[in-house]
């Protein structure tokens, strides 16, 4: 691993800074194929990663324990929550009377993790936030017209993640004492 440079692997998640360890001989690993201007690249220990590094897959992904929540009359798991990792951030976790509970090991990357149904209501947040952003912008150039158009536009999603019991002011509450 090199000095002064940084990638990470896209079979383990290892890094420059913290490099895997070989069980057998104790050695930590190098890398088998980096592109430091990517941050990316396959470790000695996650050899199964280079043909995907090949084909130009360059997702992270990782091998994680997940608890899995499929609805009655679904065949597809709606919520996946994983298991004592550091690797994605934890969420609430709601069962409802017929769910099927199991846990697995499942390997996905964290935009396939986040793109999940479960976290539609953070998406919802995510442009009723812009809006409210956009709205601000708006009222400091003086367009009070497109401003308006803005927070009717926020008024409509704040009501949709409303219906679901999701308050975006509470959310946003979250969402600020989590980067304090």
């Amino acid at each position: 691993m090199a000095l002064g440079k940084s990638a990470t692997c896209i079979g383990c998640e290892c890094t420059d800074d913290q490099a895997c360890v070989n069980d057998a001989t104790g050695n930590p690993c190098h890398w088998l194929a980096v592109d430091y201007e990517a941050h990316l690249g396959v470790c000695s220990e996650c050899a199964d990663s280079l043909e995907r590094w090949h084909e130009g897959d360059r997702r992270i992904l990782a091998p994680v324990f997940v608890a899995k929540i499929t609805r009655e009359g679904d065949s597809e798991a709606y919520y996946l929550e994983p298991i004592n990792t550091g690797w994605f951030e934890t969420h609430r976790l709601k069962l409802e009377a017929g769910d099927r509970f199991c846990v697995e090991m499942v390997e996905m990357s964290v935009d396939d993790f986040s793109k999940r149904p479960q976290f539609e209501f953070q998406r919802l947040f995510d442009r009723w936030l812009e809006h409210m952003l956009c709205a601000e912008r708006e009222v400091s150039r003086g367009d009070e017209a497109a401003a308006r158009n803005y927070r009717m536009n926020a008024s409509l999603i704040a009501a949709t993640l409303a219906s679901h019991n999701y308050d975006v002011n509470e959310m946003l509450e979250e969402q600020e004492n989590e980067t304090a």
